[in-house]
Parts: structure tokens; C-alpha cells; sequence
């Protein structure tokens, strides 16, 4: 789950601009009585199970931030161990999930790591890497969108918060909020109605909690507790309650 903090003011005004030009389409996504599927951005300190992941990859003189690491010969992204990835490829056949499923899902942990590094960085001093990190966060999230990994409100202001850092010239800015906007409703459909907007939240959220599911199994430190089984066993509990409509 993405969790973003706002303290600077140029960020509150990007995100308020980005609301503004949504105008009822905002509205009648906060009002309407789907809004226990839309939980993915939370404007606050909230921690998840994936917040809590150790956070490597970020050196102390700048960023070294690859949302894209090398692939190997057999197709696994070089981030992530041999061991693991087959046992995630498993597990996620066993639920009838696509080939892709596993590079998706391992690329969504990244870049919720690299955004949340990003976050961490302090807004003076590190403004120079903020920026950088932003600029590389800006450009993958059209490719986390596409897979349906935020929602449009989510993936509107998740944007706009970059676009904050990005860029300090405010007629610019607008614009790169204004082409971002453009970007997203191009690729995720605006629901026409409450029953839409819960079923693109509940696909989100399949997602989502798969991706977690593989996140704490990794960072599980009892050899027990990180066997392929219990990888599946997870896999197989987060379908269980989307099938069951428990989300």
C-alpha cells in the first residue's frame, strides 16, 4: 500500500490544482459508498506490512534508485533471488494468474520501496536527490497505472505529489500536472457508477495484497516460516478473500 506524507506547501497546491480540474469526478469518488476500496493512498504516517520492509539500494552520496534492473536468461529480474522468484512463479500459477503476474508484482514492491525512500528524504537538504528520485518514480508510475495498480484518484494525486518535486516552476508545473492528468484518464476508466468503481477497487486491491503477501514472506527471517508452501498458502488465502468478496 502507497502512504505518502504532504508537508510542503507547493505540494498541497499541485494537489489541489489536480483535484480542482477533476472537479465531480473527485467528489463522487470520496462520497460514494465504495470508499473502503479506495484505502491504497493514505495521507498520513500509517504504516503497512511493506512499510516496514528494510529499505535498501540508496546510497548516502544519492540515489541509486532502478525501478528496471537487468533481466536475466531466464526472464527473472536480477533484483530478486532465483529461489524466490520460482517459488513466486508457482505460487501464482497455482491461483490461475498470468505468465507476467510474477514481473508485475515484484515491480510494484520496487517502486513502493523507491517511493517510500523518496518520501524519507528531507525536503531541503536532500532536494537534489528528491528531485532526481521523483523524476524516476514520475516516469514508471504511468506503467504501474496501466496495470492496475492504483486507482485513478490515487494515481492523480500519487502524480502530483512527484510532479511537486519535479518541477519548481509553477506555470510548468501545472502544465506536467495537466499533461500527467491526461496520461492517466487516457489508460484507467472513469467508473459511471458505484458497482464499477468497487470492482476496478477490488482488481487494485488483489493486487495489492499479493504483492504484500510476497513482501512478508520475503522478509521472513525463520527458514520455516519462507518455504515455498507457505508462499502459496499466502497466495491461496489472498484468493480465497477476493473470490469470497471479503475486499
Amino acid at each position: 500500500m502507497i502512504t505518502y506524507q504532504r508537508s510542503q506547501a507547493r505540494t498541497v497546491a499541485v494537489i489541489a490544482a489536480g483535484v480542482a480540474v477533476l472537479g465531480g469526478l473527485a467528489y463522487w469518488f470520496m462520497s460514494s459508498g465504495s470508499s473502503d476500496q479506495r484505502e491504497g493512498v493514505v495521507l498520513s504516517s500509517a504504516s503497512s506490512p511493506m512499510d516496514r520492509m528494510v529499505q535498501t539500494g540508496f546510497g548516502a552520496n544519492g540515489p541509486a534508485l532502478n525501478l528496471h534492473p537487468p533481466i536475466t536468461s531466464d526472464g527473472r529480474p536480477s533484483d530478486v533471488q532465483p529461489d524466490d522468484w520460482l517459488a513466486l512463479k508457482n505460487a501464482l500459477a497455482k491461483i490461475g494468474m498470468p505468465e507476467n503476474a510474477a514481473g508485475n508484482l515484484v515491480a510494484l514492491n520496487r517502486y513502493q520501496k523507491g517511493f517510500e525512500s523518496w518520501q524519507a528524504l528531507d525536503e531541503e537538504k536532500e532536494a537534489g536527490r528528491r528531485k532526481q528520485m521523483a523524476a524516476m518514480l514520475l516516469a514508471d508510475l504511468p506503467d504501474r497505472v496501466a496495470n492496475g495498480e492504483f486507482s485513478l484518484i490515487e494515481s492523480m494525486l500519487m502524480g502530483a505529489s512527484l510532479i511537486a518535486d519535479v518541477e519548481q516552476d509553477e506555470a510548468r508545473r501545472n502544465q506536467q500536472l495537466e499533461t500527467w492528468q491526461g496520461k492517466v484518464t487516457a489508460v484507467v476508466p472513469v467508473p459511471q457508477d458505484d458497482a464499477q468503481s468497487k470492482s476496478q477497487g477490488r482488481e487494485t486491491e488483489y493486487k495489492r495484497r499479493q504483492a504484500e503477501a510476497f513482501a512478508q514472506w520475503q522478509s521472513q527471517s525463520d527458514a520455516l516460516a519462507r518455504t515455498p508452501a507457505k508462499l502459496e498458502q499466502a497466495m491461496e488465502e489472498v484468493r480465497r478473500a477476493y473470490n469470497a468478496q471479503a475486499f
